[in-house]
C-alpha cells in the first residue's frame, strides 16, 4: 500500500529542506554549471544524483533507491542467517523492516538515507561474511562522503581492532578504510578547494544544545543559526569555528541544562510523528507549505495514524530484540551492530536531532526483533513509548 502511495504521489510532494539542496546541486553538476556548495552537506549524494540527471533518468531515481533498499534488507537477512539467527526470526525482522512506512518514504525522497544504508550494509557484508578486508572497509570510508555520523565510530573500530589483534589483515582493513576517506577528502578538495570529510558536526552541536522544543519543527531556530553562520563563514574552517565558539559561549554563560537537554533530545528522536507524518496533511512540515499539500486531509490523517501506530508497535518490540541480540554478542557482526546502535544513541544525546536521523539506528534495531515477546520486556518499552508520545 505504501509503495503504491509513494509511487503515485511523490511528484505531488513539495520538496523540503535538504532535498532542494541535493537535487539543485546535482542538476548544476550535470549541466556543467558551478554548483552553490556548502560544506554542511557531503558531496557524494549530489554526485550520485547528478549521474541520473546527466543520463536523463531523474524520474527513475526513486525506483532505483527502492531497489537498493530492498537489496539492503536482503543482505541484512542473509547476514542474520549467517550469524546463527533462526530463519523464522530473520524473516520476521526483514518483513517488519520492509513494511515500515518511514523507511520506504526515504526511498522516494532526495535524502541520502537509503544510499547510505546500502553502502553501509554492503560493506558490512563484504567485511564480515566475504572476509574482504579491502573493499569492505573502503566502502565504509567512502560512506563518509554521504553521511558522517558513523565515521568516528568506524575510525575507532578499525584502529582498535588493529591494536587488539594486530596482523596484516587488520592493518590492511585500517588502510582500506582510510583510503575510502581519502576519496572523500579528494572530492571535497576538488569541489571546495579544501580537504575535509564534512563540516556539519559543530553546527549540529550548536543547534542541538540550544534546542528547547521537545518536538520536531517546534520553535525551530535552525534557520536563524544557519544564516548567522553563513554570514560569518568564508571558508570551511569557519564552518567549524563559528558554531564551536557559540557552543563555548552558550555553556560558559550557564544556559545549558544537561538534565532537560537529555530528555528533550530523546523526545525529539523518538517522536511518534515521523518525518513522513510531518509531511502529510496537518503535519508540522505540511503546515509550513511543504510535503503533500494537495492531498486529501482525511486520507492524510489516516496514513499518518497508520504510520505512527506501526512505529509504536516496532518500538514495543525493541527491548526484547535487544535482549535476544545481547545473548549473541559474541558473533562479530551482531557485536558490531550492537556497538553501533549504542554509539548512535550516545551521539543523539548531544547533536541536533530530528526523527529522520533515527533511520539507520531504528532499522538496525528492527533486525533484532524476536519471534516471541516476553511480557517482562514490554515493561522496558514503556519509557520509549512515553518519550515518543509525550
Amino acid at each position: 500500500m505504501w509503495i503504491v502511495f509513494f509511487a503515485f504521489s511523490s511528484n505531488d510532494r513539495i520538496l523540503w529542506g535538504d532535498e532542494n539542496y541535493y537535487i539543485t546541486v546535482a542538476r548544476d553538476i550535470a549541466a556543467g554549471r558551478d554548483p552553490d556548495l556548502l560544506p554542511l552537506w557531503p558531496i557524494l549524494y549530489p554526485l550520485f544524483l547528478s549521474l541520473f540527471v546527466k543520463l536523463g533518468l531523474e524520474s527513475y531515481i526513486f525506483y532505483f533507491q527502492l531497489l537498493l533498499f530492498f537489496y539492503s534488507i536482503y543482505l541484512l537477512y542473509v547476514m542474520l542467517l549467517s550469524s546463527g539467527i533462526e530463519k523464522k526470526r530473520a524473516q520476521i525482522a526483514s518483513l517488519i523492516a520492509l513494511a515500515t512506512p518511514e523507511f520506504l518514504f526515504f526511498a522516494f525522497s532526495f535524502w541520502p538515507e537509503v544510499i547510505y544504508l546500502f553502502l553501509f550494509v554492503f560493506s558490512l557484508h563484504l567485511y564480515f561474511f566475504r572476509k574482504n578486508v579491502v573493499l569492505g572497509p573502503f566502502f565504509m570510508g567512502l560512506a563518509g562522503g554521504i553521511k558522517e555520523i558513523a565515521t568516528p565510530f568506524l575510525t575507532l573500530y578499525f584502529f582498535l581492532t588493529f591494536l587488539k589483534k594486530r596482523g596484516l589483515k587488520n592493518f590492511i582493513s585500517f588502510l582500506s578504510f582510510f583510503a575510502g576517506l581519502c576519496v572523500v577528502l579528494f572530492l571535497n578538495l576538488y569541489f571546495f578547494k579544501e580537504p575535509f570529510i564534512a563540516a556539519s558536526a559543530p553546527f549540529n552541536l550548536w543547534v542541538g544544545i540550544t534546542d528547547k522544543a521537545t518536538g520536531n519543527f517546534e520553535d525551530d531556530n535552525i534557520g536563524e543559526k544557519f544564516s548567522f553562520t553563513l554570514q560569518r563563514a568564508s571558508s570551511v574552517r569557519d564552518w567549524y569555528l563559528v558554531p564551536l565558539n557559540k557552543v563555548v559561549e552558550y555553556i560558559t554563560e550557564g544556559s545549558f541544562d544537561p538534565i532537560y537537554h537529555i530528555k528533550k533530545q530523546y523526545m525529539r528522536l523518538l517522536d511518534y510523528c515521523s518525518f513522513l507524518c510531518d509531511m502529510l496533511p496537518e503535519g508540522r512540515i505540511w503546515s509550513l507549505g511543504y510535503g503533500w499539500v494537495s492531498l486529501n486531509k482525511s486520507l492524510g490523517s489516516l496514513l499518518s495514524i497508520l504510520s505512527s501506530l506501526y512505529y509504536l508497535f516496532v518500538l514495543m518490540l525493541i527491548p526484547s530484540g535487544m535482549y535476544e541480540a545481547c545473548k549473541k554478542r559474541e558473533v562479530p557482526f551482531i557485536c558490531f551492530l550492537l556497538s553501533f546502535v549504542f554509539y548512535t544513541v550516545f551521539v543523539f544525546s548531544i547533536l541536533h536531532v530530528k526523527t529522520r536521523y533515527r533511520f539507520l539506528t531504528l532499522l538496525f534495531l528492527t533486525v533484532f526483533v524476536p519471534t516471541k515477546v516476553k511480557y517482562t520486556h514490554l515493561l522496558f518499552a514503556i519509557p520509549l513509548i512515553l518519550l515518543a508520545i509525550c
